[in-house]
């Protein structure tokens, strides 16, 4: 990532205080040990976002090359940051992470629509081009799954614990939102 994504690029988790709370559903959370589903945190809707219709927002950073976009059982490799959007804007996959904790990860690879992904990134790389830097800001619904098998994870075990944490509170006391900044590296066409 490097210059192409962080506070090179001026990149970063937004704060609190820039998000506009608009007419937006409201985050609906299950009771503990209920099968209760009850309104949660109000939404936000992030200043220069756009809303798709699933709730995802995003942001071109750069619109990136070419006219191709990524389809259903396409390739795609791509490099990408992760914070959490209301938890104090916490990294939970930076540059400076790996670097601080010696650690090389490899770029996010993974086949459009195979489920391998959490749904928001899945969603957000259809409409991107080779090239493209893009910020996601992906609700809960969109994001990781309960038993946290979907990609990508951090490479890290600071990451790793900061995101843990926040996907493993339960009661709706803290907000899940995260956000992505993502950088598409390639694509390899499923018929090539």
């Amino acid at each position: 990532l490097g210059a192409a994504l962080g506070a090179g690029a001026g990149l970063a988790a937004p704060q609190l205080g820039s998000a506009v709370v608009e007419e937006m559903p409201m985050e609906m959370i299950q009771r503990p040990h209920s099968s209760q589903q009850v309104e949660g945190k109000r939404r936000r809707k992030f200043p220069d976002f756009e809303l798709t219709k699933s709730g995802l927002q995003v942001k071109d950073v750069d619109p990136g090359r070419g006219s191709l976009f990524p389809s259903h059982g396409d390739t795609v490799v791509l490099s990408w940051e992760g914070y959490t959007v209301n938890y104090k804007g916490l990294p939970f996959e930076t540059r400076k992470l790996q670097e601080r904790a010696k650690v090389e990860a490899e770029p996010l690879r993974f086949k459009v629509g195979d489920g391998s992904v959490i749904p928001g990134i899945d969603e957000a790389v259809r409409s991107m081009r080779e090239g493209g830097i893009r910020q996601v800001i992906v609700p809960v619904e969109l994001g990781y799954d309960a038993e946290k098998s979907l990609g990508p994870r951090p490479s890290t075990f600071s990451g790793q614990r900061a995101l843990d944490f926040v996907l493993d509170n339960t009661g709706g006391l803290m907000d899940k939102t995260l956000l992505f900044n993502m950088k598409l590296k390639h694509i390899y066409p499923a018929s090539a």
